[in-house]
Parts: C-alpha cells; structure tokens; sequence
C-alpha cells in the first residue's frame, strides 16, 4: 500500500528515550551504591545509549521501502 507521508528518517524519539533509559539505570546505581560510584558509570551509560542508536537505526545500503 502506497502512502503520500514521508518516511521519517530522523530517531529523535529514539535518542530520547535512550537518554531516559540510561538516566534511570542511573538513578538506579545510586540507589544501590554511593552516587560516587553512580557517576562513574554515567559516561558509559550514556554513550552506550548513543552509540547504540547509531549502531541500529544506520539503513543497509540495498534497503528500500
């Protein structure tokens, strides 16, 4: 079925969600240690949330829709 909407490309929702993601698995570290250690892991968390969504939202370069 043929639609007249232009495919969205852009994963900001995907990005966001991430970010909330990792901010809670945060949250959840400094419950359960000391927000020392917590901050520690923040850069990780968050550059995983990133790097993942890069990582699996790239299109292959014989995918068409």
């Amino acid at each position: 079925m043929e639609t007249e909407h232009a495919e969205k490309t852009h994963p900001i929702a995907g990005y966001i969600s991430a970010l909330v993601l990792a901010g809670l698995v945060f949250w959840l570290m400094a419950a359960l240690n000391t927000n020392e250690k917590a901050i520690v892991g923040v850069p990780f968390l968050f550059a995983w949330a990133v790097i993942s969504l890069i990582i699996f939202t790239r299109r292959g370069a014989g995918e068409e829709h």
